[in-house]
């Protein structure tokens, strides 16, 4: 045994029945399928045995015996890449090596590096850390989906800032689960009324609920704030429930506050599911269509309004991340907005019409 690890290490005689040469550093864990044995793994953070490192001599042939160290101290431990002083070690995707990273602590971590080496001297704990019941020792992550870490930690989780899906580490590639959206509570307390009417809100369950209540006429049932300096962009996710029965319909939009003109980005059914860019006079005469045009049944909307300081845009999106601007006007043709808005309108005499208001994000 090397000088520099006598009477500092725990080891044990074992053969080597991994099928090719280790050397001294290499990374092992106690064979199952044979006594008194060594073999290698691929998994990345092994956790379901002691995993060692090779003492001597250096290079143990298969089928030949030979130390390994499975606690306290090591010269030597080979790893895919040069760790730091102080980081944590797990096994690697490549039998034989270690893979360092910085705390905290993980699934699978059998060593801590003692000195900045791809081939670091190292304590080793023996026994990997564990995961409790319940997922302990895991990490859930998020940033912008570019930015994604590489995959390294089998039960990490990464949430996108940008994306529609939650990503599980598998310890060597991402599995996505999904469709799920990152969203922004909205704040009803941020909102007013205008033309409430019967209309009701509801939040105990989360998001804001607006219910529009029965009536064939023109009633725009609006929750109303202040505009924000331009250039801004408002993105909108609601849940709509209505009938297909003449002529209810949910969006968001502009007003003008001195004369309660409204320019409403509004999701219909006239006889067709239609998205529609519309003036309004106020929030109970309609003015006229900009535009529209007929689409499928969205059971989540994603709508965008958009004022850049030259005009007033309207989007819409099927995923939350990529946008159809299908309108684009001149911000002040037929108002000048200084306040934002969602709203519900059920133009029926028979059936409420509602949202729930998921998401709405001021950037």
């Amino acid at each position: 045994m090397a000088n520099t690890a006598l009477n500092r290490t725990g080891v044990v005689r074992l053969s080597n029945k991994s099928g090719s040469t280790a050397a001294q550093g290499a990374v092992v864990v106690v064979d199952t399928a044979n006594a008194s044995a060594f073999t290698t793994t691929t998994t990345s953070g092994f956790v379901n045995g002691f995993v060692g490192v090779v003492i001597e001599p250096n290079g143990i042939a298969n089928n030949a015996a030979g130390l390994v160290a499975f606690g306290i101290y090591v010269p030597k431990l080979t790893l895919n890449t040069a760790a730091t002083l102080g980081q944590f070690i797990k096994t690697h995707t490549v039998a034989g090596q270690g893979t360092p990273h910085s705390a905290p602590a993980v699934a699978g971590d059998f060593a801590i590096a003692l000195t900045a080496s791809a081939t670091p001297e190292a304590i080793l704990f023996g026994m990997p850390v564990q995961v409790a019941a319940g997922g302990g020792g895991d990490s859930t992550l998020t940033a912008a989906y570019g930015s994604r870490p590489a995959a390294s930690n089998d039960g990490n989780l990464f949430l996108p800032s940008d994306g529609f899906v939650v990503e599980r580490d598998t310890g060597s590639v991402y599995a996505p689960w999904g469709p799920l959206f990152p969203l922004t509570a909205p704040v009803d307390g941020d909102f007013a009324w205008i033309n409430q009417g019967g209309a009701t809100v509801v939040t105990t369950n989360g998001g804001i609920h607006l219910n529009a209540p029965a009536d064939s006429t023109v009633q725009y049932r609006i929750r109303k704030k202040a505009a924000p300096a331009t250039p801004y962009t408002i993105t909108a996710i609601m849940l709509p429930r209505f009938l297909l029965a003449t002529f209810p319909h949910v969006g968001i939009g502009f007003r003008q506050s001195s004369d309660g003109k409204l320019h409403v980005l509004r999701f219909i059914y006239d006889g067709a599911l239609k998205f529609g860019s519309t003036k309004c006079n106020s929030a109970t005469a309609d003015n006229s269509n900009y535009t529209e045009f007929v689409t499928p049944f969205y059971p989540v909307l994603f709508l965008r309004i958009q004022d850049d300081g030259v005009n007033r845009i309207l989007s819409f999106s099927a995923d939350g991340q990529n946008f159809y601007a299908f309108h684009t006007i001149g911000r002040t043709d037929f108002l000048t907005a200084d306040e934002i808005l969602f709203f519900s309108n059920s133009r029926n005499a028979t059936h409420p019409t509602a949202l729930t208001m998921i998401s709405w994000k001021q950037t």
